[in-house]
């Protein structure tokens, strides 16, 4: 199609650009010249373009891949062919981060992601429509890369607003969270439930609930952090950022395996809150049993596993921070995709380091709730020891983490400083071994400390070492430009083995300590000096816990060479096929010895007698018996039987003759070699006796003693033949290796040097005991002083208590004398008020009547000036006396004499009346003058 396409698009370009008539290219003939030159030169560019453009997006967009080229972070190996890739010939998707050649890329298999779409997201119509439709495979393709378009758009608000969308499972997962998340919005189980079913709890069920309730929302919390990082963080970095999984992984160490510890841990607690719901009302709900929960949770194998995760995950915790700085620095995309999260209503302005933070910080928060539980629960109950054993384990796996981030610290450090030692760097040690470089990261050997020593030399000079405590070495390295080399110091090895190292003070130097080495190799001395006393206290006791843990040797001397110990293997197998060629010889011969007789046993038949049958014709002594034969009771047992058969021949009365069988020349040789007695000659003359005229029990008796003969040869044999093999094998182990030929001197110096320690550390002990019993008995000497001052002051107490109640009886009394008189005073006080009160009252009316008065004589005084021109003349020698009698009685005749008088004003009668209703004393200072009733009266 994109061929016809083009056809026919280049058909029409042909008709657009005919060439016109010749009366128009007359007409318009440069015009259309430049014209067609441009459209022609534009029209070729832009369909070279258009075709490299289509081919561009063909090739990039193959099996749903949508290819696209340039660098990315992790290893570059195409999928196809497993090569390197890099340059311009590199391809990676953008869908399933998929990462090929561009010649291999037709091999390639179909993108997982989009299969992935068409199993989760629904079809939309226009999906439908497009479906039954018969288009091509470029519309296939097309139609592919439209759905992962709007599979990546946001759904909803709450959806993140990277370009990456969610699968059916997380959305799953999201939507049951937030539906949980929705139980959990109050701040405690008081107001979750009704007010009227927390008023009938009691408190401290209250109290319980609320700290339950507390640990089920906190552990909730901890799972949407989770799954921020995991959906938000964690996604967009594989698919935005394009990192590859070993990136993502070092920035999210065990993930998925926190996400189902925790989703099981809140699933039980969920599940136990359903269980446990009130038939009154459909928000109440009492927990009544946790502790069974909580102990499953942190015991046994989610015990393990959470020590596990936890420990993996914490110990990483700041390599994954600085992995992310690095990240952040180096990376465009990743710097975006940061930014861009930043606005995410999910992540909450949360950045990855906060977020690793809080997941490592969560397991320290489980031992404070649980506590906070235990304390508001009744104690003597099953949920109360519940509580304590999940309490215990829970801390038990806190200490478990700690001591697991604690040892990945230490490795890392060592780790640094291994990298930082010279390749060719080495130290010869006393046996003549080699410690090299790679012996220090050995499987077994751990870091217990570190840190800088000052080595003091033979001349008194003091030298800058960096000391590392291994598990059975402690090593010194000196630093030189930026390198780490092993120390050399007045020739002495610098690697000590920790098996026969004693650690003790110098005399005189509180800085000091003495490091001995009473290795059988050779003994040394190091002195080493700190910065401060209590470094030195911490380095001493360090050394010597490390000697009391550190393995034993296996041998005294593990350093022989290959050949060597091949060879030891050759001889101890030569040794073993010696053996069994020795086995099978003694098993030879306890047959024969059993053919023997057993026509020993034939013989004895062909006299009739019955008692042949009582002979057992086997021996049974066998070579390849588990315990070895014990020859000494088989020798005993046939003497007894010879001492037996002598006694018997001795008390024959009748002369007869014996037949014996022949004694064989190898019995001689046994009896000889067990040193019984001289080999005694054989009669022949044996043979001439007649058999019929033996005696039966003297016959039954020399077989029985043959068989216990022949058993002393077989038992003799094997224990020969064992004995030899034994004492090869015993000089074989107890040979020494070449190198470990030591002179004897300095191993007894050695164990002297050991005695020594071990004395001085039993006198230590005992100086030690003896110094703590000092002390028991001094604190005790202190406790009985402490008890008598004590008693002292008890009584002197119990004394100033009764003074004191005495004083405070009369400190009582006092202040009830001193309340009644404050409630006289408040008495006196109140008619005080009172008097006070009439007095101002008193003073008010008195201010009314002067005012009145004055307002009166200012009447009085217009009047007197008002008429006094109508007046016919003044009464002459007018004296108003002060005194009130003489002014009212004169003054009374005088107004009485007017008053009949019609034409008496009215003034006058007024002036009159004031008179008569007022009485004014005279003024000190007018009294004896003639004139005071005038100047009063002028003054009125």
């Amino acid at each position: 199609l994109v061929t016809n396409r083009g056809c026919l698009i280049e058909e029409e370009e042909l008709d657009k650009y005919s060439i016109p008539t010749k009366a128009e290219s007359e007409k318009y003939k440069v015009i259309r010249t430049f014209s067609f030159l441009k459209s022609r030169m534009s029209s070729t560019r832009n369909k070279t373009k258009g075709k490299g453009k289509d081919r561009e997006a063909k090739d990039r967009q193959l099996n749903g891949h949508r290819f696209a080229t340039g660098s990315c972070l992790g290893p570059t190996v195409c999928v196809v062919c497993d090569k390197p890739a890099s340059g311009k010939d590199l391809l990676h998707c953008s869908s399933c981060t998929a990462i090929v050649h561009k010649g291999c890329k037709d091999s390639l298999p179909p993108c997982l992601k989009v299969s992935l779409v068409r199993l989760f997201s629904p079809v939309s119509p226009v999906f439908v429509r497009l479906s039954e439709s018969s288009e091509t495979e470029s519309d296939a393709v097309k139609l592919a890369s439209q759905s992962e378009e709007l599979l990546s758009t946001p759904v909803s608000s709450t959806s993140t607003d990277s370009s990456f969308g969610e699968d059916s499972v997380d959305s799953y997962i999201h939507s049951d969270i937030s539906a949980d998340s929705v139980d959990y919005q109050a701040e405690s189980w008081s107001l979750t439930v009704e007010h009227k079913f927390c008023k009938k709890q009691d408190k401290r069920a209250v109290k319980r609930q609320d700290v339950i309730y507390e640990l089920m929302q906190t552990e909730l919390h901890h799972l949407q952090t989770l799954h921020i990082m995991a959906e938000v963080f964690r996604r967009g970095m594989k698919e935005e950022v394009q990192l590859d999984t070993e990136a993502v992984e070092r920035v999210f160490p065990c993930l998925d395996q926190l996400l189902l510890f925790h989703h099981g841990f809140f699933a039980a607690m969920k599940e136990r809150r359903h269980n446990s719901a009130q038939p009154l009302g459909h928000r109440n709900y009492l927990i009544q049993r946790i502790g069974d929960v909580l102990l499953q949770q942190f015991s046994e194998e989610n015990g393990e596993k959470m020590k596990q995760v936890y420990g993996e995950f914490c110990s990483r915790h700041n390599e994954a921070v600085n992995f992310f700085k690095e990240l952040q620095q180096h990376n465009k995309r990743f710097q975006s995709f940061i930014k861009q999260q930043g606005s995410n209503s999910l992540v909450r302005r949360r950045e990855i380091p906060a977020c690793i933070l809080l997941v490592t910080q969560r397991i320290t928060k489980y031992p404070v709730l649980l506590e906070r539980i235990l304390q508001h629960t009744q104690e003597e109950t099953e949920e109360h020891t519940d509580l304590s054993k999940a309490l215990a384990q829970i801390r038990e796996v806190i200490a478990a983490v700690d001591l697991r981030v604690s040892k990945y610290e230490q490795h890392q450090r060592l780790q640094e400083v291994w990298q930082r030692i010279e390749n060719r760097s080495s130290a010869k040690l006393k046996n003549g071994h080699t410690f090299r470089k790679q012996d220090i990261m050995r499987p077994g050997q751990e870091l217990k400390h570190q840190g800088l020593l000052l080595w003091k030399t033979a001349a008194g000079r003091l030298k800058d070492v960096l000391a590392l405590l291994l598990t059975d070495t402690l090593i010194f390295l000196q630093e030189k430009d930026q390198k780490y080399t092993f120390a050399t110091v007045d020739q002495k090895p610098p690697v000590i083995a920790l098996q026969k190292l004693i650690v003790r003070e110098v005399a005189n130097e509180e800085r000091g300590m003495f490091l001995i080495s009473a290795s059988a190799a050779g003994p040394e001395m190091y002195e080493v000096h700190t910065s401060s006393k209590e470094e030195r206290n911490t380095w001493m006791r360090l050394i010597r816990e490390a000697v009391e843990s550190c393995p034993e040797e296996e041998e005294e001397y593990t350093s022989e060479s290959e050949e060597e110990k091949r060879a030891a293997e050759a001889r101890f197998q030569k040794i073993q096929k010696l053996q069994e060629s020795l086995t099978i010889q003694d098993q030879q011969i306890c047959s024969n010895l059993e053919e023997k007789l057993q026509i020993y046993a034939e013989l004895s038949a062909l006299s009739g007698r019955t008692y042949a049958s009582l002979v057992e014709p086997r021996l049974l002594v066998q070579p390849h018996s588990e315990e070895l034969p014990q020859a000494a009771v088989l020798l005993a047992a046939a003497l007894q039987e010879g001492e037996t058969f002598y006694m018997q021949q001795t008390q024959i009365d009748v002369h007869f003759s014996v037949w014996v069988p022949l004694i064989s020349q190898e019995d001689v040789v046994v009896i000889t070699h067990k040193k019984l007695g001289p080999p005694v000659e054989p009669d022949h003359n044996v043979h001439h006796v007649l058999p019929f005229k033996l005696d039966a029990r003297v016959v039954r008796k020399m077989v029985e003693l043959l068989h216990f003969l022949l058993l002393c040869q077989a038992a003799v044999t094997i224990q020969d033949s064992w004995y030899e093999v034994q004492k090869l094998l015993l000089q074989e182990s107890g040979r020494p290796s070449p190198r470990a030929q030591r002179p004897h001197l300095p191993s007894l110096r050695v164990n002297t040097l050991q005695e020594q320690e071990k004395q001085r550390n039993l006198e230590k002990r005992k100086e030690e005991v003896a110094a703590a019993q000092r002390l028991k008995d001094r604190l005790r000497q202190d406790k009985e002083r402490w008890e008598r001052e004590c008693q002292a002051r008890e009584s002197q107490q119990e004394e100033q208590e009764s003074r004191l109640e005495e004083r405070e009886k009369q400190c009582q009394l006092a202040v009830e004398k001193l309340r009644r008189e404050r409630e006289e005073l408040d008495e006196q006080l109140e008619e005080y008020q009172q008097s006070l009160e009439r007095l101002r009252e008193g003073q008010r009316s008195v201010e009314r009547e002067r005012e009145r008065l004055e307002n009166q004589q200012k009447l009085l005084h217009t009047w007197k000036h008002g008429r006094q021109s109508s007046l016919p003349a003044v009464i002459p020698h007018m004296v108003i006396p002060l005194d009130g009698h003489q002014v009212g009685r004169g003054w009374e005749h005088k107004l009485a004499s007017q008053e009949s008088n019609q034409s008496c004003p009215k003034g006058l009668k007024l002036l009159t009346l004031c008179l008569k209703s007022t009485t004014v004393k005279c003024p000190p200072q007018l009294e004896g003058r003639e004139d005071k009733g005038c100047t009063v009266l002028g003054a009125l």
